[in-house]
């Protein structure tokens, strides 16, 4: 009897109340060209019994998906949940209110398959609005077996892999360990620091996926985080000790980071001093000084926007 798995693939999708998100989500996965060997697994992290019940009917409409309910324990938990019940050789994760564009799957296991030696893929994405209309894309910062130092540069810079973009070995997530419960915020952070000490990422620079732009997101409340962003300093150093000499240059950027979070809710007094911040911690990172000097210019925000448009174009043409 073969000990083959049925599946090859298996998606993750936790899900909680959003019924109104779920059947994109489905559709996108449903559209993947593969031989049928993909199971879709929507966590229902303790929805409403109304909205689970919406969930169950729209799972009955495609193969191979199974709704699986647990009592609310967050994202991490239901991303977990959803690992453990795999069948599949790959994990890919789909975030509930994400799409997947056509051939996504199909592209990147060809590239896992032909290569051992990578143990994660992700890609460029798109932000949208509601109606997945007036994409915006984002170019992801490049980490592959030919370029040195993925650990330090990714700790450093926290360039995004984002999470609805990425397949990864299901045999590296079991070595390496899953989503950590007590990290709140970056939990995706802190499991691609410890998948980067134990393998290689591929880039596919390709839009793969549109994310949904959901007003009152993490970026716009990172300020209210710092504990955080100062534990997963503290994990990663715990297990890779050579990160310890670079925690000021990370703790810059993710005060600027915070800092423009701030800005964005017209809070410009914390947002200045968290740019101060920033800049203490590393002063060669002076994009902090120049954000803290635009703060005080009443056309920064055409400045911020030039500025955004000038880095893509130059994403652009390489």
């Amino acid at each position: 009897m073969s000990n083959k798995t049925p599946f090859n693939i298996s998606v993750i999708v936790p899900y909680f109340n959003e019924s109104h998100y779920l059947p994109f989500a489905l559709d996108s996965i449903n559209a993947q060209l593969t031989e049928n060997d993909i199971e879709t697994l929507v966590i229902n992290d303790g929805s409403t019994s109304e909205e689970t019940k919406r969930a169950e009917e729209i799972c009955q409409r495609f193969p191979n998906t199974k709704l699986i309910s647990q009592p609310n324990g967050g994202v991490s938990a239901a991303r977990n949940r959803g690992i453990e019940e795999a069948a599949g050789l790959y994990i890919a994760f789909l975030d509930c209110d994400d799409v997947w564009l056509p051939g996504k799957l199909a592209a990147q296991i060809q590239i896992l398959e032909k290569d051992a030696e990578i143990g994660f893929i992700y890609s460029d994405f798109c932000y949208v609005d509601d109606s997945l209309n007036h994409p915006r894309r984002v170019y992801c910062s490049t980490y592959s077996i030919s370029t040195p130092n993925n650990l330090a540069n990714y700790f450093v810079n926290d360039a995004p892999f984002m999470t609805s973009t990425v397949v990864v070995r299901k045999s590296l997530l079991i070595e390496v360990g899953l989503f950590d419960l007590k990290q709140k915020i970056a939990e995706d952070t802190e499991l691609w620091l410890r998948l980067l000490i134990h393998s290689h990422p591929f880039h596919i620079k390709d839009v793969h996926v549109w994310k949904r732009e959901v007003e009152g997101s993490l970026g716009s409340a990172l300020d209210q985080k710092l504990d955080q962003i100062e534990r997963l300093n503290q994990t990663a150093v715990s297990y890779a000790p050579q990160l310890a000499s670079l925690v000021p240059k990370r703790n810059a950027r993710r005060y600027s980071k915070a800092g423009q979070a701030a800005e964005s809710r017209h809070d410009l007094k914390r947002a200045r001093n968290l740019y101060l911040e920033a800049w203490g911690y590393d002063r060669s990172h002076a994009k902090a000084l120049l954000l803290w000097t635009l703060s005080f210019l009443p056309l920064r925000n055409r400045i911020f926007s030039f500025i955004k448009s000038t880095r893509n174009a130059l994403h652009r043409s390489r």
